[in-house]
């Protein structure tokens, strides 16, 4: 998300009742004015539900200041102060610009979601006009099943990269063992069906 839609979201914008966390952001927020969904990470899930609980429908999540131009002054400043003590003020060379800004993380997640899915993918999660279309052709069930996918390339936890990956074996292993169950199933009752057949041949 563009730092001005995330500061803009209020609870009743989240869908908790998903896998993941669903966020509709609204077109009012959009640089395209186009309402779009897109979905955060078990990881941020994890600090964003102990603060998000506490809150009314119509809160703010991410910003106390209704005015979104002065939330995003207030930010991008705070981040500024944050990137300083961390000692992460490298500048490409020639260049007044940061190595590692706000911006670049949504660049970080357009290389991954791309590599993952493809540059339309990518840029329809994004919010880039023109690609919307083809990404909610998608039904819901195929758009979270993709982002579950990138998921791991978004962590930045190791523990929860390996959570992740844990979830995802044990839902192999349970689809895998439904398969065994349902071959088990298929074999009794052909099995039924053949010894039926054969009586009925020696009548």
């Amino acid at each position: 998300m563009r730092i001005g839609e995330t500061l803009g979201l209020r609870k009743h914008d989240f869908d908790f009742s998903q896998d993941r966390i669903c966020i509709t952001i609204p077109a009012r927020l959009t640089k395209v004015k186009t309402q779009r969904q897109t979905y955060i990470s078990k990881e941020a899930e994890h600090y964003l539900m102990p603060i998000i609980k506490k809150m009314n429908q119509d809160d703010l999540v991410f910003s106390s200041n209704t005015d979104n131009r002065k939330a995003v002054d207030n930010e991008v400043l705070n981040f500024r102060n944050l990137r300083r003590k961390a000692e992460l003020d490298e500048k490409y060379d020639d260049c007044r610009y940061h190595k590692i800004s706000l911006h670049s993380f949504r660049s970080f997640f357009e290389t991954q979601a791309s590599n993952t899915h493809g540059l339309e993918y990518a840029h329809a999660l994004i919010g880039h006009s023109g690609y919307l279309e083809q990404y909610y052709r998608l039904d819901e069930e195929e758009r979270l099943e993709k982002y579950i996918e990138l998921e791991p390339k978004l962590t930045i936890n190791e523990d929860f990269r390996n959570k992740i990956k844990i979830q995802k074996l044990e839902t192999e292993k349970s689809e895998l063992q439904k398969i065994k169950e349902d071959n088990a199933k298929l074999k009794e009752d052909n099995e039924k069906i053949m010894a039926w057949i054969a009586r009925q041949e020696n009548k």
